[in-house]
């Protein structure tokens, strides 16, 4: 019971940023990430700082996001751990793009997305690759990299990884002058989201 404690706790501060608690659930993970890597659990520790990371810039939170991502990366790195490391590969290309460094979430985004590792991962760089292109008005080359991410999220039936996706298409077509186009993308996103029960 005691070793699955902290994973509970962890579930259960994921819910509360979902549900607009994001400061106080964002420090109770990363709390639980200090106590259980101090106590030799390298998994679970690792996944609290992928958690923070992502569920950070769910909550628009980008700053915070940023915070001990670096750490985590050599974390993830000194015990193998590249499951994780490769959520925080991605992460830190979505954090670069948000901080407006976007040739450096270019290289990022690059890297992960060549690296081996999870389909979701190689989305989220999917993602920071499109939405550099599509900052710069660039809305071709967003498409090549947002419309993939959207099919696998679509394939994998998890709005969490497709709306990224539609939001960049959306933002592609009215940097790219086609606003009629980008708010078609965003009213079909506003009926997904009710309709399949997720709207946070």
């Amino acid at each position: 019971h005691s070793a699955e404690t902290p994973r509970l706790d962890q579930y259960i501060a994921q819910l509360d940023i979902i549900d607009g608690h994001a400061a106080e659930g964002l420090a109770t993970i990363r709390a639980i990430g200090e106590t259980v890597r101090a106590n030799g659990r390298e998994d679970t520790g690792v996944s609290c700082y992928r958690d923070v990371a992502m569920l950070a810039m769910r909550a628009m939170d980008f700053r915070e996001a940023s915070v001990g991502l670096a750490e985590g990366l050599r974390y993830a790195e000194s015990v193998e751990q590249t499951f994780c490391g490769h959520f925080l590969q991605s992460s830190e290309a979505l954090i670069s793009w948000a901080a407006g460094s976007w040739d450096e979430a270019l290289r990022q985004g690059g890297q992960a997305l060549s690296d081996p590792g999870s389909g979701a991962a190689h989305a989220m760089a999917q993602w920071a690759l499109g939405y550099v292109s599509a900052s710069r008005g660039r809305r071709a080359e967003a498409e090549e990299h947002l419309l993939p991410a959207a099919a696998f999220g679509r394939h994998a039936e998890r709005l969490d990884l497709l709306l990224p996706a539609q939001w960049g298409l959306a933002e592609a077509a009215l940097h790219a002058g086609d606003p009629a186009g980008a708010a078609m993308l965003c009213d079909w996103a506003l009926w997904l989201g009710p309709k399949s029960g997720e709207w946070t």
